[in-house]
């Protein structure tokens, strides 16, 4: 996964494994999306699900400066084989449209790929248009739409 990959003639983007030291950033980052959390809960989160073989989060670097993430991870399921989701996708605001969501998506597809799985899903917020002329035109099609729920339980 280490090296770098052409985006533009002007960009060159290179795709990594997180670490913790990437928690501050991807915390702002988050927040871009409407998800605020602060750094030190960010490196938990990372320390946490990089210890799990069945998760992976992938970042995106433009030159020194981290330009975006995708987690992904092999969903099991009683119902249905398994699977890859993408969990999270984020890409800075002054990068996207300029192909880092594609180079991140294919790379979670490697992932997943290599795992010996052969369908990844994703779901993809109502609030979000933008994504969801994204995902069609990197292949992806919209299968389902369902009502989400939860329940605090302290």
């Amino acid at each position: 996964m280490d090296g770098a990959r052409p985006m533009t003639p002007q960009v060159e983007i290179t795709l990594r494994r997180a670490t913790e030291a990437d928690a501050k950033v991807a915390a702002e980052l988050s927040e871009q999306l409407g998800y605020p959390i602060t750094a030190e809960a960010m490196r938990r989160r990372i320390v946490t699900i990089l210890a799990n073989p069945e998760h992976d989060v992938i970042i995106a670097q433009r030159r020194a400066q981290v330009c975006g993430w995708v987690h992904v991870h092999v969903q099991q399921l009683l119902e249905a084989e398994p699977r890859g989701e993408i969990l999270g996708l984020v890409v800075s605001r002054d990068l996207r449209r300029a192909g880092l969501g594609r180079l991140l998506m294919e790379e979670a597809e490697r992932w997943v790929r290599d795992r010996g799985l052969d369908l990844m899903v994703l779901r993809s917020n109502v609030q979000r248009p933008e994504s969801h002329a994204f995902y069609p035109a990197i292949g992806y099609e919209h299968f389902k739409t369902q009502a989400a729920y939860r329940k605090r339980l302290r």
